[in-house]
């Protein structure tokens, strides 16, 4: 005979477990309607027009992947965290741009997938940090550029 006391506390697990699930996969949905805002924007053939956090174009666009600029601003933070709601107006200010609705669900769905990689180590719910194989790439990834801009394939 089971005992009542052990089938509530499975109950609880299993209700804990189902609103885990269900946070994940609206995390999940929000992470496909970014998409689509992407797919949507790639294919409207308007062009692609870079604009500062104050709306206005930039005279001089810097063009850098939000990938670098995650990293940098986590890196910049020395073992530190920070909310992805935080994480884009820093990543901005280091040149990431984004005519998406919503970018911080694009930059959510980018630190999923370094959190997947090993790049990012997720502290709390939708905070990350950087980790030494993040530290490590980007330090890769920061030559290769070094090294474009110097051959002059690519202007920074």
């Amino acid at each position: 005979m089971l005992d009542p006391k052990v089938v509530r506390e499975h109950r609880q697990r299993v209700i804990d477990e189902l609103e885990r699930i269900d946070k994940a996969r609206q995390a999940l949905l929000a992470m496909l309607k970014a998409d689509d805002e992407w797919i949507a924007l790639d294919a409207s053939g308007e062009p692609y027009e870079p604009v500062s956090k104050n709306g206005k174009a930039h005279a001089d666009p810097v063009y850098i992947t939000h990938e670098i600029a995650a990293l940098r601003v986590l890196a910049s933070l020395r073992g530190g965290s920070m909310h992805t709601k935080e994480l884009w107006p820093r990543m901005q200010d280091r040149g990431a741009i984004s005519n998406a609705k919503n970018p911080v669900a694009s930059v959510d769905f980018l630190m999923h997938q370094l959190y997947v990689d090993g790049i990012v180590a997720r502290v709390a719910p939708r905070t990350y940090s950087i980790t030494e194989q993040g530290l490590d790439y980007l330090s890769a990834q920061e030559q290769d550029i070094k090294a474009l801009t110097e051959s002059g394939e690519v202007a920074e």
